[in-house]
């Protein structure tokens, strides 16, 4: 299958993968890109995936690399960027048959949801934290 074909989402854990196509970035469909427990190291994952592609989740712990490295890679903003949105379009989602208000205070999304229901002016507050470097 081309490249550019891929569905939503990759799974290659625990398969020894030492190297990734930089050709991945092209997939407009790719979303999510998951190789936890694999033999990459930060050299070689391509920062195109980070920089220029649809990818919004990338799991890759337990690689030959410390994962605070991983954030210091180039185009990490632009990946958390992408990252950011869509957890928050995922809880604005979740609560769009409320009133919901989504707040961030430091690595925080707080969502405020007015619950229109048997409990009146009830408000429940869920955090989602945003990984770190």
């Amino acid at each position: 299958m081309p490249i550019h074909r891929l569905k939503f989402r990759i799974f290659q854990n625990l398969n020894q993968i030492k190297k990734i196509s930089s050709e991945l970035a092209s997939s407009s469909n790719l979303k999510t890109l998951r190789l936890q427990e694999n033999c990459l190291s930060l050299q070689s994952f391509p920062t195109n995936i980070l920089s220029s592609s649809n990818v919004s989740l990338i799991s890759i712990e337990g690689n030959l690399f410390d994962m605070k490295d991983f954030g210091d890679l180039e185009g990490y903003s632009q990946y958390m960027d992408r990252y950011t949105a869509t957890k928050k379009k995922l809880i604005t989602e979740r609560y769009c048959s409320v009133n919901a208000k989504i707040f961030t205070f430091g690595d925080y999304n707080i969502v405020f949801a007015v619950w229109l229901s048997e409990l009146k002016n009830s408000v429940n507050a869920t955090a989602l934290k945003s990984p770190t470097r």
